[in-house]
């Protein structure tokens, strides 16, 4: 059946508007490859309509077909609907007659575009059928005529336009009418008088749908008159009763929500020609509020709407001379700031903008273009969608049936239990065929030997005792600085460090790390990105060249290894943190932060020019400032003690502002702050526990024993390899990001655990979260990311590659790992883009129920989970190790072992997808 629908079909043709919206079609059909239909309650009214409108587009639309609905008759409406992809319902009003070919659509599988102007009708359709519809897979849309697309539409056109943030807005609609005036359907005013009476309704409606109400803003819309003269055309206004307001609030709420966008504060006002009109509106509004009340006045009001309103509302509407010769203008008015930073979003907005959108008749040329490009966009553009991205790209998961999930979690838990006493008992059974030199003596309380042969934990699990009395002392030092002399923090901060690093690591290392920041600082005054990218790619490439390698370990530390480690380690996390400073003082120097400012009156007599705020050197009202651009800010943030030996990554754009707010009261995070902390100390715990009793680490060191062992006890490695390298960075994170927060920083939060991430892209988002914002800053943005098509977005992801391949080390272990890793993201890239199609997302939702796409997304995942653990594998063991997974479970398994190997990992990557979900909607409750 969906092979004979037509694209489109016009419902109330033979009304008012709906003749209108036929002669639109008739325009544009043949030029988009559309097939339509027509549909009424009169077969005789409709054929006049298309007579009618054949006649005034010179095209021939006898051939149209007729399909005979009616709103009392629910049959025919979902016949109506099960006839077309989408449904163009001009029926109105919608109060009264809108649902029930909502209903039908949602039913009958047709998308629904309206052109409502009713706030309790829209939303009220959104609060009941909004469920529905996605089940469906359909869009139901209002408000696709004048009411509400030129002010969506301005809005949107003012921000691409703006370059910050905008703050507030207010649009002045002028209505120009022409020199045979102009007048409207009584429909318009039918619609406005129901709404007028039911104006609570919209009140209760509106606090099921939204409970909570948006953010409040700090800086709010100006408040004006009932009546007023603006400054922009010197015309009287009013607020306009219309339905922009409540639309674009909804828009707000979507971007705030979902995209995370600042709600735009939006107020539209009407413009008058003089005070002799306001009187007379004056007037109107108060007849209107009178013969409102009562149903005989009602009647009356309507009947002779021409009598009452001077000719404005018409029972017969306007005619085709008023139609032609009348326009309309909207001018926006956009105050905010010319960044986006949240930092000068704390002072008063500093930047205004004008922009203006004009267009014809606005009741019935421009709504009938609205309601049919509208229409053309969700048929042709549905990838675009928010809905369809929604559940492609961000992989929305479904609910399964309890029992079910259950299953899964019982499946996933029992495995991990299965595989722990396996890998335990192998640690006893293979005691003896270990390194010996993998083991030191254990707690004596346990009586069984530790497993040392991890280096990275062993040795920081150490150094973290050594160094704990100095950032005591850093904490302690900053605490009162901050309370008595914030001014120079940076300088005793400097001091600080340097005196610590100095006795702890020795003068030869800190003038090495001191040459690379003082010559890259230098190179920064160029301004250009390509040249500090080189040289930053230079002196990274000391750390893999074998000549430079051993000259550094020679100079610096020849006699001591756990020296040198420390060195290597920490120069690489230098090196980021002054590539960071460099790139970030190349942005600043490649926009115009400098320029006079203006004051915003004078700014609002400046139509369409963007006005500069303050210059970014002036003293910073909230408070000093504490870290800028200069050679000392670099070494204050690359020497900043509690995050310089482990990290995490803290890009210097976060740090800079951070450090600058730093005097603020931060005494309501001191409860999180202690439970993050006791969170670190817990998992320092379990991996200390760990070694004492599973010797994953050890066994996974000896080639000959890895092939031996039986495929479940491999599982059990590799599962435990993940897990203590997850638990690892938890703490290496933690007791940084902890100190660091005493000061009032906020480091990029630990590792999300490995037990729900099961796609490649999730894991570089939500491992090492301080280089994944590195790379996309620097690296995936710059390049062109994904806004600049399929190419760009794979050339930039490369890239990244690359580099962590060369920060990481150029080994060939490290090779595989990011290569494997690249291949990985492009392929589910590549399977987003297909389920992104059209035709493929049609399918889904029209043969498959929501808990069976589910399964078919989980299903895909499990090829590339299982590529993701073993190249995991060959990162934590080498590539030896990567090796016998995949010849031991790939390779040389037989069918028999890959079923089973599918099968777990399906029922886990299931369990994850819950647990996910399940922290989903966790995090959606605490937003709202």
């Amino acid at each position: 059946m969906a092979t004979e629908r037509y694209d489109i079909v016009v419902f109330g043709a033979s009304g008012f508007t709906g003749q209108f919206v036929v002669e639109e079609m008739a325009k544009v059909a043949s030029g988009q490859g559309l097939t339509w239909a027509v549909s009424g309650r009169s077969m005789e009214k409709i054929q006049q309509v298309l007579n009618k409108a054949s006649k005034r587009t010179g095209n021939e639309l006898e051939s149209i077909p007729i399909i005979i609905a009616d709103t009392s008759n629910d049959e025919s409406l979902l016949q109506m609907a099960k006839q077309a992809r989408l449904v163009l319902n001009c029926v109105g009003p919608y109060r009264f007659y809108g649902e029930q070919v909502v209903k039908a659509c949602v039913e009958g599988g047709a998308h629904h575009l309206d052109i409502s102007g009713e706030p309790t009708y829209i939303e009220k359709m959104q609060l009941k059928y909004n469920g529905e519809a996605q089940k469906s897979g359909v869009y139901v849309i209002s408000a696709c005529g004048y009411d509400s697309i030129p002010a969506e539409a301005g809005i949107l056109f003012a921000k691409n336009k703006f370059g910050g943030q905008i703050n507030t807005m207010e649009s002045y609609l002028e209505l120009h009418s022409g020199p045979h005036g102009m007048a409207v359907n009584n429909g318009t005013l039918e619609s406005a008088i129901y709404g007028f009476l039911h104006e609570g309704e919209l009140k209760s409606v509106r606090k099921s749908l939204f409970p909570e109400p948006l953010p409040p803003a700090k800086y709010k819309l100006p408040k004006r008159g009932m009546f007023f003269k603006n400054d922009i055309n010197t015309k009287w206004s009013a607020p306009f009763l219309g339905s922009d307001k409540s639309v674009v609030y909804r828009s707000q709420r979507f971007n705030a929500s979902e995209r995370k966008e600042k709600a735009i504060q939006y107020q539209p006002y009407i413009c008058y020609d003089g005070l002799l009109t306001v009187f007379g509106l004056v007037w109107f509004g108060l007849l209107f509020a009178v013969m409102s009340k009562f149903s005989f006045t009602r009647k009356l009001f309507l009947r002779y709407s021409s009598f009452f309103t001077f000719g404005l509302f018409k029972p017969n509407g306007p005619s085709l001379k008023q139609i032609e010769t009348c326009s309309f203008s909207m001018t926006f008015v956009s105050k905010g700031w010319k960044t986006k930073s949240d930092e000068d979003q704390q002072s008063p907005p500093d930047t205004v903008k004008i922009t203006k959108i004009t267009g014809p008749e606005a009741g019935y040329v421009t709504t009938p273009i609205c309601m049919v490009q509208a229409a053309i966009v969700v048929l042709k553009e549905t990838d675009k969608l928010p809905g369809n991205c929604m559940m492609s790209r961000r992989c929305k998961i479904y609910p399964l049936p309890w029992l079910e999930v259950q299953f899964y979690r019982g499946v996933h838990v029992s495995v991990v239990v299965y595989v722990t006493w396996l890998v335990c008992s192998a640690s006893r059974e293979f005691d003896g065929a270990l390194n010996i030199y993998a083991f030191e003596p254990g707690w004596s309380w346990i009586g069984a030997d530790k497993d040392v042969s991890n280096y990275e934990w062993h040795y920081f699990y150490n150094w973290f005792w050594v160094i704990l009395p100095f950032y005591v002392g850093h904490v302690a030092l900053s605490k009162i600085i901050e309370w008595n002399f914030i001014e120079v923090r940076r300088w005793v901060d400097l001091a600080y460090s340097c005196g610590v690093l100095l006795y702890l690591m020795g003068w030869r290392i800190i003038l090495l790390f001191l040459c690379h920041c003082f010559f890259m600082f230098i190179i920064s005054f160029t301004q250009s990105l390509i040249i500090v990218w080189v040289t930053s790619l230079g002196l990274l490439m000391t750390l893999n060249i074998d000549y430079t390698y051993s000259l550094m370990r020679h100079w610096c530390c020849e006699d001591h290894d756990g020296k040198f480690y420390l060195m290597v380690y920490t120069l690489a996390l230098t090196h980021l943190r002054y590539t960071s400073f460099c790139l970030e003082k190349c942005f600043h120097g490649n926009k115009e932060y400098d320029e006079p400012s203006k004051s915003l009156d004078e700014s609002s007599k400046s139509q369409g020019q963007l006005i500069p705020g303050n210059s970014g050197h002036t003293e910073d009202p909230r408070g000093p400032r504490v870290c800028g651009k200069g050679f000392i800010d670099l070494m204050f943030y690359v020497f900043y003690l509690p995050l310089f030996f482990t990290g995490p990554l803290l890009t210097f754009n976060l740090f800079q502002k951070q450090m600058n707010n730093s005097y603020k009261s931060h005494s309501k995070a001191l409860p999180s702050l202690f439970v993050n902390m006791a969170r670190v100390v817990f998992w320092g715990v379990v991996n200390e526990c760990l070694l004492h009793f599973l010797y994953f680490n050890a066994i996974q060191q000896n080639n000959a024993l890895m092939n031996r062992l039986d495929l479940w006890t491999l599982a059990g490695i590799g599962y435990w390899n993940g897990q203590f390298f997850m638990n690892k960075y938890t703490v290496l994170y933690g007791v940084p990001s902890s100190v660091a927060r005493l000061e009032s920083l906020d480091p990029p939060k630990g590792p999300r655990c490995v037990a729900y991430i099961y796609t490649y892209s999730e894991m570089w988002k939500y491992f090492d979260r301080g280089m994944y914002s590195f790379i996309k800053r620097y690296i995936f943005f710059p390049l062109g990311g994904s806004q600049r098509g399929v190419l760009h977005q794979t050339t930039a992801s490369f890239a990244c590659f690359v580099f962590v391949y060369l920060w990481h080390g150029s080994e060939y272990y490290v090779f595989l790992w990011t290569l494997f890793n690249f291949v990985g993201v492009v392929l589910e890239q590549i399977f987003q883009v297909i389920l992104e199609i059209p035709a493929v997302y049609n399918v889904q939702r029209r043969y498959l129920s929501k808990e069976w796409i589910r399964r078919m997304h989980a299903f895909l995942s499990v090829p590339l989970f299982l590529m993701s653990a073993i190249t995991a594998f060959c990162f934590f063991g080498g590539s030896s190790v990567g090796f016998i997974f995949y010849s031991r479970y790939i390779s040389s398994g037989n069918a028999q072992t890959l079923a089973t190997v599918y099968a777990i990992l399906y029922c886990c990557v299931q369990s994850s997808m819950e647990i996910k979900c399940t922290s989903k909607n966790k995090d959606t409750t605490k937003e709202n």
